[in-house]
């Protein structure tokens, strides 16, 4: 693997290393307007993620996932929890 790849991405694989030493998993929190991480075209996932996760040993690869924020957002809203903040958030955010 070239070495400009990893030290390009040295935070990635440091936050990932992190979470498996300490026995967790690494979640990256992404916005799904956003292609630059995960993009799904033609059923086909792209981006950045999915191309650093392949770089990781393939045992590892199930304690490595992303979630959106709006997943996050409507998880909170479903839970019928933090209606006091939600609201805001989503609008600060323009998730609305």
């Amino acid at each position: 693997m070239p070495t400009c790849i990893l030290s390009g991405h040295y935070q990635f694989f440091r936050e990932v290393l992190l979470a498996i030493e300490k026995g967790g998993v690494f979640v990256l929190l992404h916005d799904e307007r956003n292609p630059t991480f995960v993009s799904e075209e033609h059923s086909t996932e792209r981006g950045l993620f999915p191309f650093l996760r392949s770089l990781v040993p393939a045992d590892l690869r199930s304690r490595i996932h992303a979630v959106t924020i709006q997943n996050v957002v409507r998880a909170i809203k479903a839970s019928g929890r933090h209606g006091d903040w939600i609201g805001e958030f989503e609008k600060k955010y323009g998730l609305r």
